[in-house]
């Protein structure tokens, strides 16, 4: 897959997405209902653990503020959301 977007819809008070969406634009070269069954059956999706797997509640504000949140090469423990670590991951599951 070249390209994907996921999509997650919360409601308020709600810890798990209400929806949830995935587009590879084509670009799939697996089953796109196949991997978004893998995604959400492997991953936790509620906004407390994604902020813990992102780290999102270390004070890197001041870093990030400049140049932009993404399209930027993980550092560390910085910019955790650019790592592509899980792929093969997940790619093994499929």
């Amino acid at each position: 897959m070249d390209k994907c977007l996921i999509q997650l819809a919360y409601g308020i008070g709600l810890a798990e997405p209400i929806s949830f969406f995935l587009d590879s634009y084509g670009t799939n070269k697996v089953d796109q209902e196949k991997l978004a069954e893998i995604l959400q059956r492997e991953f936790a999706l509620s906004p407390k653990a994604i902020r813990q797997q992102l780290g999102l509640n270390k004070p890197i504000y001041k870093i990030t503020s400049t140049y932009g949140h993404f399209g930027r090469q993980a550092i560390g423990d910085l910019f955790p959301w650019e790592k592509t670590d899980l792929a093969k991951k997940i790619y093994n599951m499929v």
